[in-house]
C-alpha cells in the first residue's frame, strides 16, 4: 500500500523526532514538527497506525513499522 506525501511526512516526523530525542512526541510537539495543529498531528498518527505503519506500544508510545 502506498502512503501519502501527508502521511510521509508525519511518519519522517515521528521517526526524526524519536532519532534525536529517544522517545515519542506528543502530538503538541509532533504538531510543531509538521507545522501543522494538533487535531492535525493526531489525525496523522491514527491514519499511520490504521495503515499498519505504526502501532501504539502504550499510551504515549508509538513504535513506527518500517516502509517497504
Amino acid at each position: 500500500m502506498a502512503i501519502t506525501a501527508t502521511q510521509r511526512r508525519g511518519y519522517d516526523a515521528l521517526h526524526t523526532f524519536q532519532q534525536e530525542n529517544g522517545y515519542t512526541p506528543s502530538t503538541r510537539e509532533l504538531a510543531l514538527v509538521m507545522g501543522r495543529s494538533q487535531t492535525a498531528a493526531q489525525q496523522a498518527i491514527n491514519k499511520l497506525i490504521d495503515l499498519g505503519f505504526a502501532r501504539r506500544h502504550s499510551y504515549r508510545s508509538i513504535v513506527l513499522m518500517p516502509l517497504q
